[in-house]
């Protein structure tokens, strides 16, 4: 899946962002309380990994001035106000995913949208599905001729579908195989197989706005301050806690390097430590241009 384009409305400063298109790369800019942070953690409460867990609460996140007009903005029967929609694209192999269970025609096109509003638990799902091909497929995979289908001709969804085979007398052996696919999907229905799927592809956001940085020099004897005693890492049972937060990273940089402090301490060439770190270097390279991509 592919995030084309996404909106955030009445969330915090952003009453309504309008339509956000993304391309490869995107940049925010903007003055100081201008909605950028509200931007991104309105979008990271599309999906949010259990991480950086997120829940739009009305109190706290809807606009402040329009807080006591909420009820009339928004009644009871058009339901709660929404904070994200946006707009994705599957990939080829979702595509072949649903095709392969529901036919090569169950799609009007490849674009979904997802969405998110006040006191929902998850985001909701809007898949043009092509229901008719849907059914038309289900039965003739499962070799129902003209015969069989003539109980079922009314038929243009799965749950019309699944409602009328479960109404037979009697029915085939084939149409009984047909009423156990579709109650084998989530929901008994293509609705509720697709929602399902989607869900388990949805990237999962994290939104946050501080990182470790680690320290521009650093000298060995500050960080082994017990002598020849080796380093603990913090974690670790007897753990040294005296680290500051810019060390710890670079004890990090060296174990992935494949390298200690007590082999810096042993080192006699400025070489050999220097091969170590660069591959490091090189090797954190390469995977933020892997996730990047």
């Amino acid at each position: 899946m592919r995030l084309d384009s996404f909106r955030v409305t009445n969330f915090r400063s952003v009453e309504d962002s309008e339509e956000v298109t993304l391309g490869d790369m995107v940049c925010l800019v903007g003055k100081n309380e201008a909605g950028k942070t509200a931007l991104l953690q309105a979008l990271a409460g599309l999906n949010p990994h259990p991480a950086t867990s997120t829940v739009f609460d009305r109190e706290r996140d809807y606009p402040r001035r329009h807080l006591n007009e909420y009820d009339a903005r928004h009644p009871k029967e058009e339901g709660e106000a929404i904070v994200i929609t946006s707009k994705w694209s599957l990939s080829p192999e979702d595509v072949a995913t649903l095709a392969e269970a529901l036919g090569p025609d169950c799609l009007r096109s490849r674009q979904i949208t997802l969405s998110r509003r006040y006191d929902d638990e998850t985001f909701r799902i809007d898949v043009p599905l092509n229901y008719p091909a849907i059914a038309e497929y289900l039965m003739a995979s499962h070799g129902l001729g003209e015969t069989v289908r003539e109980p079922l001709a009314e038929a243009t969804t799965t749950d019309m579908l699944r409602k009328a085979l479960e109404a037979l007398a009697e029915p085939t052996p084939d149409q009984v195989a047909l009423l156990e696919t579709i109650r084998s999907f989530p929901g008994q229905n293509a609705v509720g197989f697709v929602g399902s799927y989607i869900r388990s592809v949805t990237p999962q956001f994290m939104y946050f706005s501080y990182y470790d940085r680690m320290a521009g020099q650093i000298r060995v004897d500050d960080i082994v301050r017990n002598g020849d005693a080796p380093y603990h890492h913090p974690g670790h049972p007897h753990g040294n806690t005296h680290l500051d937060v810019g060390e710890r990273v670079f004890l990090d940089f060296l174990e992935f390097a494949g390298t200690s402090v007590e082999e810096i301490k042993a080192s006699t060439t400025y070489e050999s430590l220097n091969a170590k770190c660069e591959s490091a270097s090189n090797a954190i390279t390469d995977q933020l241009q892997e996730y990047w991509t």
